[in-house]
């Protein structure tokens, strides 16, 4: 991370910039030209104005440069940056101007040696101590070194790791998936088929309780007229006389 200060048009710092130890360098931050709301352009100021200056500085020197790492674009803008004359013999990186305001024709021309692959970043404490204690400031250029550090090979490890975890998680998603859609196939399969009783079953065509189609002669049996009286009963009504006399 790049701390960015602001300063005005003389190269003083400005009175609204940041401060602190996390400023690496400064830029322009007063009176800057900018895009509106209300109208096309407009005067802006602050330290958003001076990181956009920064941004653009550094986009420059990645097209001229583009074998370099950050740390080592970083360096060249540090290298680079100018100081006022009020702020000379300032120990840097200062809290206000960290090296200095920046001045991108310089970091583009100047021979400035490539450096640390870090440059003037601060490590954080833990890829520090996995580097073998190589501050940002120190060591030769390792920016062509093929090896890993320790740090690039802790990262390596976590990550398969974490790849190995997230395979595992995958295959127990994708099991439970097909667990499910079998019992969801399973349970159509039960509700589109046919009745209980199918073709033979009780009740069905091959002989239902109560004498269905498949009763022993094939037809229903024919069920007796409850109104229909046998004859020679009691109260039967007598039998119809013949259509003919007897003889003939």
């Amino acid at each position: 991370m790049v701390g960015v200060g602001g300063v005005a048009n003389s190269g003083v710092i400005w009175s609204g910039s940041n401060y602190g130890p996390s400023v690496l360098l400064s830029a322009p931050a007063v009176g800057i030209v900018t895009t509106g709301t209300t109208s096309p352009y407009r005067k802006g100021t602050g330290t958003s104005e001076a990181t956009a200056y920064v941004s653009g500085a550094a986009a420059l020197l990645r097209e001229k440069y583009p074998d370099l790492t950050v740390g080592q674009l970083v360096n060249r803008l540090a290298k680079s940056a100018g100081l006022p004359a009020s702020a000379k013999g300032l120990s840097l990186p200062d809290q206000k101007y960290g090296y200095g305001f920046i001045q991108p024709l310089a970091a583009l021309k100047r021979d400035i040696p490539a450096g640390p692959k870090n440059g003037p970043l601060k490590m954080p404490k833990a890829q520090a101590s996995s580097a073998g204690g190589e501050s940002a400031g120190s060591g030769g250029d390792n920016s062509k070194s093929p090896g890993k550090n320790g740090q690039q090979a802790a990262e390596e490890k976590s990550g398969g790791l974490s790849t190995g975890v997230i395979i595992g998680i995958a295959a127990a998603v994708l099991v439970v998936v097909a667990v499910v859609v079998i019992l969801v196939v399973r349970g159509k399969k039960r509700r589109n088929g046919p009745p209980a009783g199918g073709p033979g079953g009780p009740g069905g065509y091959g002989g239902g309780y109560g004498g269905g189609y498949g009763g022993p002669s094939g037809y229903a049996p024919q069920q007796p007229n409850p109104y229909q009286q046998q004859a020679g009963s009691p109260g039967a009504y007598p039998p119809a006389p013949p259509t003919q006399p007897p003889g003939q």
